[in-house]
């Protein structure tokens, strides 16, 4: 079943997800590669798309257009006021075993029949719609059970595409050539 193999992907951590998340009232594009503790996120910084990577404990930018990329280092973390946990992502840290959803559930999505498979334990909630086979839709609840964190969802996959996670095309550059 697709959509058993995709959220057993999931709670392994190791999937490529692409969509729109939506949180505190924020929509953002979110186009993400997780390999177990390692990720390629992609976003936009001044209207330019640009892919931040954590790759064995160090964060990179990445920039697709020039293919050039550069680490960030703990003093342009400093600089820039970022810590490690800025690149987190709640959903991540919520782990359930993928085959036994505490509910399978017919439920509807956008007028069309779907299924939700929610996740419950005594901390965390998530729900996963799923339209003709395929999920569509990730809710996060926070402690009060009310949605935090929605991913409405283009593509979920079990891997990630081969152009990510990785260095290859790309040219390793200095700060401030990868700003200018």
């Amino acid at each position: 079943d697709e959509v058993m193999n995709v959220l057993m992907a999931f709670f392994s951590g190791k999937y490529y997800m692409d969509g729109t998340m939506i949180s505190g009232g924020e929509k953002t594009p979110l186009e993400i590669a997780m390999d177990g503790g390692d990720f390629q996120v992609y976003s936009e910084m001044e209207g330019k798309d640009i892919a931040i990577m954590n790759k064995d404990g160090d964060i990179y930018l990445m920039n697709p257009d020039t293919k050039k990329y550069t680490e960030l280092n703990a003093a342009v973390k400093k600089m820039m006021g970022l810590d490690t946990t800025d690149f987190s992502f709640s959903f991540n840290n919520v782990k359930f075993e993928a085959k036994n959803p505490s509910s399978v559930n017919e439920a509807t999505h956008k007028g069309s029949p779907a299924v939700c498979y929610r996740y419950e334990n005594n901390e965390h909630m998530m729900d996963f719609i799923a339209v003709d086979n395929k999920i569509v839709q990730m809710i996060l609840y926070d402690s009060q059970k009310n949605p935090e964190t929605v991913v409405d969802i283009d593509e979920f996959t079990a891997g990630y595409p081969e152009d990510m996670l990785t260095f290859k095309g790309y040219s390793k550059t200095n700060m401030i050539s990868f700003i200018s």
